[in-house]
Order: C-alpha cells, then structure tokens, then sequence
C-alpha cells in the first residue's frame, strides 16, 4: 500500500525496534509525505526512541511541526 501513511509509520516503529534506523527514518518521512498527523505520537511513541537523536528523525519533527503551523 503505497500511499497508507499508517502503514509507513508502523514499518517505521519496526525498523526502529529492529534497529534499522535508516530504513526507519525513511518510513518516517513516507509516513508524514503521505499524510501522518499525529505529531503527538511521532513525539513520544516509544517504538521510535532509536531514532530521536538521529538527524533524519529531527528534520522530519522540524518539518512537520512547521508544515503545522502554517
């Protein structure tokens, strides 16, 4: 399912948990390209904790979040 965002955002979660971050930042980006909102999640879902101090992971927060408030 090419366009699912919450099908990216869950391979997302799994990469990260696997330890493959650079595939799980690239779900991540898919995710939010193809539509995930849910910042809120993004923020604190504990699946994605191998990620957080990866710069991919920051600029797509950083981009997301001013997507948001324009």
């Amino acid at each position: 399912m090419p366009d699912d965002a919450e099908a990216h955002y869950n391979l997302a979660c799994i990469y990260s948990i696997l330890g493959e971050n650079e595939n799980a930042c690239k779900f991540l980006k898919k995710a939010v390209a193809t539509g995930f909102s849910d910042i809120e999640l993004l923020k604190n879902d504990a699946d994605l904790i191998n990620i957080r101090e990866n710069e991919c992971y920051k600029e797509t927060i950083s981009g997301f979040e001013t997507s948001v408030a324009q």
